[in-house]
């Protein structure tokens, strides 16, 4: 299959801010915004999660099934709460293959015999990260990383913790099994959700159960797609 790269269009803005500090204060290159063709846009309710695991999720799709992000590229969406939130997310690859195919931002965890996930709560926070499952005996769970581009980091330094027993990137599939043609082309975008009042562009989505959040993504040839759902 060839790479089709999407075109570059500028730096990331003030709105995304807080994305972009994560990124310089760890060594990384800026984000870059791209905005190709895409469709499937929608809230992602496998991983919108209420505040105790505190994720809102945006899932969409290429349009050019050859098309690619840059490791730095990133495609910007709109959203906006009832209550005054206004936040931008940014879609990036959901799937890397090492060859297998991986989550690029789920990392699986293990605590150690008399250790819950509640004492890494430090370590998420530092990365950043957050929960999106978490088990009912509270010793294992499911992390979101929310910038594929400090996965391993996230891995080291919980592999690093005294708590934990293991951490690993979340496979998908099977390993030598063949894989889903469309792969390669699903989009996700993360951020910290939290009920409260909104603070507009802090890079977390905030808003009281039940508000309406609506993602929006103006396409190429100014077509505008949009998808509402509550916060649960």
């Amino acid at each position: 299959m060839t790479n089709a790269r999407v075109p570059k269009l500028s730096c990331v803005s003030a709105a995304v801010a807080i994305i972009l500090s994560w990124s310089c204060g760890n060594g990384l290159a800026p984000i870059v915004s791209v905005t190709p063709r895409i469709d499937s846009l929608r809230f992602d309710s496998f991983f919108s999660r209420a505040p105790d695991s505190g994720i809102v999720a945006v899932y969409a799709q290429f349009a050019d099934t050859s098309a690619r992000l840059g490791p730095n590229e990133r495609i910007p969406v709109r959203v906006t709460v009832e209550g005054g939130d206004e936040e931008t997310m940014m879609l990036e690859h959901a799937v890397c293959f090492l060859p297998d195919p991986y989550s690029c931002t789920l990392v699986s965890v293990g605590t150690r015999s008399g250790h819950t996930v509640d004492e890494l709560v430090g370590v998420l926070a530092g990365i950043p990260a957050r929960w999106w499952v978490i088990g009912v005996s509270r010793t294992n769970g499911g992390a979101q990383v929310f910038d594929s581009r400090r996965i391993d980091d996230a891995v080291a330094a919980l592999r690093r913790h005294p708590a934990v027993a293991n951490a690993e990137r979340d496979g998908i599939g099977a390993p030598g099994v063949e894989q889903v043609p469309h792969f390669p082309t699903q989009l996700l975008a993360t951020l910290p959700l939290d009920y409260g009042g909104a603070k507009a562009n802090d890079g977390k989505v905030q808003g009281q159960k039940g508000a309406l959040m609506t993602v929006r993504y103006t396409q190429p040839d100014g077509s505008v797609l949009v998808h509402t759902m509550a916060i649960p």
